[in-house]
C-alpha cells in the first residue's frame, strides 16, 4: 500500500517547468543507489543521457561501416544484426545543454544542462519508505506520449553489498586479447560464466545488495541490462564509462581498470561506511591488486575478496603475495569454477572465517 501511494505522488508531483526534449530526442535514465545523509534523508546520484537516434538508412550505414573500420572488424561485420544492436549507441548524436526533470518521490527535480557528451548528473535528498525500489519518471511536454523512467535503489546504513566486475568475470571478454575482445562485444551474443549468477543469488539470499562496475562504456548498458536479466543476475546498479568518440578515439574504449575501477568503487564505500562488502572480480587485468589494495585501505568495510582465476594463478606466487600482502588469508579466494566457492557462515559479523584449504590452491 505505501508503495502504491508514493508511486501515485509521483505521477502527481507539481507541475511547471518539463524537460526541453524535442520530438526527436531520447532520454535514459541509469539506475542508482540512494544511501542514508546525515540528516537522515535519502540522497541519489541521478544520471541522465540525452541523445537523438541514427534514423537515416544513408547516413547509419555510413557510420556503421566508419566504426567497423575503426575497430579494425572484418568488412562483414557491418552486416551483422549483432554488429547494428551493439554499434546504435554509438551512432546516437549526444544532446548538449539539455535539463531533464525527473519526478521521484513527489518531487520534480531537474538535472542538467547536460555536458557534451549527453551525460549530466545531480545530487537529491528526498523521504521514502526504506528498501523499496522507487522509480523516477521523466517529465514530458504536454501531448508527448513517450514515457522514460529509471529506478533508484534505496539502500540501508548497514548489511552486506557486492561489488562486482563485468569483463571476464560474469561474462566472457577475452580482455587481455585486443582483438577477442571486440568481436565478443561486438560480433557475438554475450556469454555467462558459468556458475556466477548461481553464486549471486546465493548472496542474495543472504540480504545483499549489488553493484556492478565495469570499464566498459555506458553504451553497452542497454546491452548488459538486457543479458542481466535473461541470465538471472540478482538486480543492481551499474558504474561504466563515459566514452565519447570525439574524445579521443575507439582506442580508450576499454580504459584500464586500474584508473577507471577505484574511481566507481571508493564513492560507492564513502556513502555505505557501515555495510560489509564482498569484492567478486578476476586475475585477468588489475582486480587482484585493486581489491587487495581496498582491503588494505578499508579492513572494516572490505569482507571477503573473491577472484576468478582466469590466468592460472597460484596463492603464494609472487604476483598474488604482492597483491594480497597484508590482506589475512581468510578474506580472499582464488577459484576456478564459481561453483566451487564456500562462502563463509558470516560476512557481516567481526569476523570472517576461513575458507576451506582446497579454495586456494
Amino acid at each position: 500500500m505505501i508503495t502504491t501511494l508514493l508511486l501515485c505522488t509521483m505521477v502527481a508531483a507539481p507541475g511547471g517547468a518539463v524537460s526541453d526534449l524535442k520530438a526527436d530526442e531520447w532520454v535514459t535514465v541509469l539506475p542508482a543507489y540512494a544511501h542514508r545523509d546525515k540528516a537522515g534523508r535519502w540522497a541519489a546520484t541521478l544520471h541522465v543521457w540525452v541523445y537523438e537516434p541514427e534514423t537515416d538508412s544513408a547516413s547509419r550505414g555510413a557510420a556503421l561501416g566508419a566504426l567497423r573500420r575503426t575497430l579494425g572488424l572484418d568488412p562483414d561485420a557491418a552486416e551483422s544484426k549483432i554488429f547494428r544492436r551493439r554499434a546504435r549507441m554509438f551512432m546516437v548524436d549526444n544532446e548538449r545543454r539539455k535539463t531533464v526533470r525527473l519526478d521521484l518521490a513527489g518531487q520534480r527535480v531537474a538535472v542538467g544542462p547536460t555536458e557534451p557528451n549527453g551525460h549530466a548528473t545531480r545530487d537529491v535528498a528526498f523521504d521514502a519508505p526504506p528498501d523499496q525500489p522507487l522509480t523516477a519518471d521523466v517529465a514530458l511536454r504536454p501531448g508527448d506520449s513517450r514515457a522514460f523512467q529509471g529506478t533508484v535503489h534505496p539502500i540501508g546504513p548497514t548489511g552486506l553489498s557486492v561489488i562486482c566486475d563485468i569483463d571476464d568475470t560474469l561474462k566472457h571478454s577475452d580482455v587481455r586479447d585486443t582483438r577477442r575482445l571486440l568481436e565478443r562485444t561486438f560480433l557475438k551474443e554475450f556469454e555467462i560464466v558459468d556458475g556466477v549468477p548461481a553464486l549471486l543469488g546465493r548472496l542474495e539470499q543472504r540480504g545483499a545488495v549489488f553493484h556492478y562496475v565495469s570499464s566498459s562504456p555506458w553504451q553497452l548498458y542497454g546491452e548488459f541490462d538486457a543479458f542481466f536479466k535473461k541470465e538471472n543476475v540478482p538486480a543492481g546498479t551499474f558504474h561504466l564509462k563515459t566514452f565519447r568518440v570525439a574524445d579521443g578515439g575507439f582506442e580508450k574504449l576499454f580504459a584500464s581498470p586500474e584508473k577507471t575501477k577505484p574511481k566507481q568503487i571508493n564513492p560507492i564505500l564513502d556513502d555505505f561506511a557501515g555495510r560489509r562488502f564482498v569484492l567478486i572480480g578476476d586475475t585477468g587485468e588489475k582486480d587482484p591488486e585493486v581489491y587487495g589494495q581496498l582491503a588494505r585501505d578499508r579492513p572494516d568495510q572490505v569482507a571477503l575478496i573473491l577472484l576468478r582465476n582466469t590466468t592460472s594463478e597460484k596463492a603464494g606466487n609472487p604476483r598474488m603475495a604482492a597483491a594480497m600482502q597484508g590482506v589475512p588469508a581468510a578474506r580472499w579466494v582464488l577459484f576456478d569454477e564459481a561453483k566451487a566457492v564456500t562462502l563463509p557462515d558470516s560476512l557481516v559479523g567481526d569476523d570472517v572465517p576461513r575458507e576451506s584449504q582446497d579454495q586456494q590452491e
